[in-house]
């Protein structure tokens, strides 16, 4: 266990290898008994496994929580504050069910993501054979730092819901029978226990989304554009060399296509998955601003607290959908900014034999470029714009059918 550990400060530390990182996390998991995932021998290659025992266990960690989740639904019901009332409950049951739907599509793709994962990590090795690595240090630099501010938000976000719940169930718990804190757990625990479960079996409900993004943003940088990475497409021993040239340019095409591939089944796998975090995070945003609408109107003193912390919650969704948003289009345009220096190589390019490689190339881009997408809408600017319309208007709607309601 000792070495195992020191392998893996080791390899966090030295940030040389994302896939290295991975496996020595998963090992991690595995001999907890909670990756859904098995390698072979000593190799890299994920393999998916049945459910894990580990599950169990995890679930048992989270009735604790669940428990107390339970008891301050109990406490806020019956409220006179319409913020815990309503506001509160109802923001925590929609994070609920929201989060156990996409948990539960996870665990059912489990098999494809491991084959997905598998893919990114041939694709990795195939550019790297043609020597267009990628820059793995950066990567792994950006990919733990917003792992660690993400985990310290979430750190203090969840600090300061448990001290919301204890400060709503001080003195209202006791008010309640044994009987009916009983029949209170039983009716708003099976809902969460389900949704741990899922997120359990489903191993990298977060991760592996994250990574896949990263992994297409970072990719999708085949042809910089930069003015300071132009040179690496003159290197000598390639300008001078037309058949090299053109068996490079060739096998840029086909990563070109297997890219193309790859976000075809990534969004096969994550489509419905993505419309839900959108939907979710969409609705928990206008009833957050909704909430903090009710908490400036009415005089209750409690509200103010209970909204800072559902918007904050919010916020969180909400930036990590931004994050996805901006990933798909950071895609988007990468892609056409190959075609714009395709184009301007075909322009420029003499040799009528590059020049036919590159026109089948040019073809290749304009008929199909990598785009992530739920089917329903395309991940780029535009659904920021539209999302952040979305808001406005229903918030809207909301107030006006308060302010008529109290009329």
């Amino acid at each position: 266990m000792g070495n195992f550990f020191k392998e893996f400060t080791k390899n966090v530390h030295k940030h040389d290898d994302l896939w290295d990182v991975l496996w020595v996390g998963q090992q991690f998991y595995q001999l907890l008994g909670l990756s859904p995932l098995r390698y072979r021998g000593q190799g890299k290659i994920p393999v998916p496994k049945r459910v894990p025992w580990g599950a169990i266990i995890s679930s048992v960690v989270f009735l604790g929580f669940f428990v107390v989740h339970s008891v301050s639904d109990l406490a806020t019901i019956n409220s006179s504050s319409y913020i815990l009332s309503n506001g509160f409950r109802w923001f925590q049951q929609l994070v609920s069910v929201f989060t156990s739907l996409v948990a539960a599509i996870n665990a059912i793709y489990c098999k494809k993501i491991a084959r997905l994962v598998f893919s990114l990590y041939d694709f990795d090795l195939k550019l790297s054979a043609i020597g267009y690595p990628m820059d793995q240090k950066s990567q792994n630099r950006w990919i733990n730092s917003a792992a660690l501010l993400i985990s310290s938000f979430l750190v203090t976000l969840s600090a300061l819901t448990a001290y919301l719940t204890i400060k709503i169930s001080h003195g209202s718990f006791l008010k309640f029978s044994w009987a009916e804190c009983f029949n209170g757990i039983l009716s708003s625990v099976p809902i969460q226990i389900t949704s741990q479960v899922f997120l359990v079996i489903s191993g990298h409900y977060v991760n592996p989304k994250i990574s896949n993004c990263n992994t297409f943003l970072f990719t999708s940088q085949l042809f910089p554009t930069e003015p300071e990475h132009v040179n690496s497409f003159r290197l000598a021993s390639i300008s001078k060399n037309r058949s090299l040239l053109n068996e490079r340019i060739a096998q840029i095409a086909d990563l070109h296509y297997f890219l193309i591939q790859l976000t075809a089944r990534y969004n096969g796998i994550f489509a419905v998955q993505l419309m839900l975090t959108h939907l979710g995070a969409t609705l928990i945003t206008i009833l957050s601003w909704f909430s903090v609408y009710r908490a400036v109107v009415s005089a209750d003193g409690d509200s103010i607290f209970v909204v800072s912390i559902n918007v904050s919650w919010s916020l969180y969704y909400s930036v990590y959908q931004f994050m996805y948003t901006m990933m798909g289009a950071q895609v988007s345009f990468e892609a056409k900014q190959m075609g714009v220096v395709v184009h301007k190589a075909i322009e420029i390019v003499t040799d009528e034999d590059i020049r036919d490689v590159l026109l089948l190339f040019s073809a290749q881009i304009d008929q199909r470029c990598p785009e992530i997408s739920c089917q329903l809408f395309v991940l780029n600017g535009t659904l920021i714009l539209s999302t952040i319309g979305f808001i406005c208007t229903y918030l809207v709607v909301l107030i006006q059918f308060d302010l008529t309601s109290n009329v």
